[in-house]
């Protein structure tokens, strides 16, 4: 009935008049929140709306804007016995698009907010408050005020709350309750920090669940097993000098390389292992990865080296820290290893090996160059001529050893310490199983290569691939032209995109864009060899666990 009187109200052309606000705002009220939307909209946008007298529009005095209010707070927020039930996403939506946020109280508007974010539904506050300062530094105090501090914190997180301007924030007393940046940090850390316990102990839990598979997969050979050497003083490090001293085929042998390969002693498997960067699908280390600012990863932890007899495995958080005595030692050590030309050196992916260990330990000259490398992965894929689809390292050993290289521990802390024996293991077995597997590589993939890291002017490691001479048969100067400039474009496209989505411009839009930033990336690739990487985290101080 409503409807009709407002279109038969247009078609006449007359203006509105009072009693037809007084109609509607009497009966209005009783629709459901879609309907009086519809409603609403149809009174101010109609003809007869133009040429109305001040009041006549259904809906827009303060007095009829505060009946609304009441609505929302009376039967749609809180229900009474007997109505309808309105979704809090359909209430959030009325309020917003009403503009009646100042009329409800935040103990009406907002703790329906904060029971549903315990719930695990915190859209209905990212989306109650976006685009919208005053509301989010309202959500955020409401949230602060309650004692919900790691609510707070994500919602800080999210809406960009650091990076505004909180000198005088309503509704907060700074006598009261101390700076409100401050708070506002101190939330975003506390909250940081429970969601990297949460993802912590829920990957303990599956790696444990897990861990009866492990009977199943490929072992280490007892004898090696029980060589395994962690490496984590200078003392050590002497030990592991000598070991390494009688590695490598005999000088003026023959440096064939399936010689070498079939040579005790002539050949080591390389490894790298940092702590994982671990996400949940709405937390904070994913938004921020996508939506600010580009987030460094994590630094190696460990380096192993795998002979046919024995392992080691390289504490680089002791080792490598720049103002670490040990750190020139190691580098002394590595450097003679990897220039060994009677030594084959074995990855899986040592492209990507070799760029994170070069930028996340830039001082160290050690891992700038490896001579007489063999890329299994690449090897593998060469062979079965798979067009750049390869297989796993887990799926190779199934086929050529009869079973599986567990990956459970690949996601573990490797950041804490001291290591698991668990992970020693592990890391030396993810070194150890390249032995074999380049044993039954075929005589047309052995191709062995010098891998040399250069820094780009933006500071980044690109891997480049030289002759046996030591002179580069990869990136010409006009390429390393075309890469720095393949590199300002990437840097230049992703800002542009976290810009679009802080606008909140369309999804389609920024879509476009990201579609273009992943050319961008591919033609990095074509260019440096390995993917484009943002900048690696200055190598932390282990930490410490009981």
């Amino acid at each position: 009935l409503l409807r009709m009187l407002f279109q038969a109200i247009e078609a006449t052309g007359a203006p509105l008049q009072r009693a037809h606000a007084d109609f509607a705002e009497q009966h209005g009220l009783e629709l459901c929140p879609e309907v009086l939307t519809e409603l609403i909209h149809k009174c101010t946008t109609c003809k007869a709306a133009a040429s109305a007298a001040e009041g006549c529009v259904p809906f827009s005095t303060p007095g009829a804007r505060q009946k609304l209010a009441e609505r929302v707070q009376n039967h749609y927020l809180q229900r009474c016995s007997g109505d309808e039930p309105v979704k809090l996403s359909t209430a959030l939506r009325f309020v917003r698009t009403h503009n009646l946020m100042s009329l409800l109280e935040d103990e009406v508007l907002l703790e329906p907010v904060v029971r549903a974010f315990d719930d695990g539904c915190p859209q209905h506050a990212y989306n109650l408050g976006e685009m919208d300062t005053i509301l989010q530094l309202r959500v955020v105090r409401y949230a602060i005020n309650q004692g919900k501090r790691l609510m707070a914190g994500r919602l800080a997180e999210r809406f960009g709350v650091l990076s505004m301007d909180l000198q005088d924030v309503p509704g907060w007393s700074s006598k009261e309750h101390g700076d409100f940046a401050v708070t506002c940090a101190a939330c975003v850390q506390e909250a940081e920090d429970a969601e990297e316990r949460e993802l912590r102990a829920a990957n303990e839990r599956r790696m444990a669940a897990a861990a009866d598979d492990d009977a199943s997969c490929l072992q280490l050979p007892a004898s090696v097993a029980d060589d395994v050497m962690l490496v984590s003083s200078s003392e050590q490090l002497q030990q592991a000098a000598a070991r390494f001293a009688k590695l490598g085929a005999p000088t003026g042998s023959s440096s064939d390389l399936r010689s070498l390969l079939t040579t005790s002693d002539c050949a080591v498997g390389l490894d790298a292992e940092w702590r994982p960067s671990l996400e949940k699908r709405g937390g904070m280390q994913k938004h921020r990865r996508s939506s600010q600012v580009v987030s460094k990863m994590e630094p190696c932890a460990t380096l192993q080296v795998a002979a046919e007899s024995f392992a080691v495995v390289f504490d680089l958080l002791e080792l490598a820290q720049e103002a670490s005595p040990s750190a020139i030692a190691l580098s002394e050590l590595l450097s003679s290893l990897f220039d060994n030309p009677g030594l084959v050196k074995l990855g899986f992916g040592l492209r990507h090996d070799l760029q994170r260990l070069a930028a996340s330990y830039p001082h160290l000259p050690c891992f700038r160059r490896i001579r007489c490398m063999l890329d299994v992965q690449e090897a593998f894929m060469e062979a079965k001529h798979e067009g750049g689809q390869a297989s796993g390292l887990s799926a190779l050993c199934l086929e050529h050893f009869g079973a599986p290289l567990s990956k459970r521990l690949q996601t573990s802390d490797w950041g804490a310490r001291p290591l698991t024996p668990e992970q020693i293991l592990y890391a030396a077995l993810d070194a150890h199983c390249l032995i074999g597997l380049a044993r039954a590589l075929p005589e047309n993939a052995l191709k062995q290569t010098t891998l040399e890291v250069n820094q780009t002017p933006s500071g980044q490691f690109v891997v480049r691939t030289a002759s046996l001479n030591g002179t580069a048969s990869e990136n010409t100067a006009g390429d390393a032209e075309e890469l720095a400039k393949v590199e300002a474009h990437i840097a230049a496209k992703g800002a542009e995109i976290r810009a679009m989505k802080a606008a909140g411009a369309a999804k389609a839009a920024w879509q476009a864009e990201v579609a273009v930033l992943l050319q961008l990336k591919t033609r990095f690739r074509e260019l440096a060899g390995v993917d484009w990487a943002p900048p690696v985290a200055t190598a932390p101080s282990p930490t410490k666990t009981l």
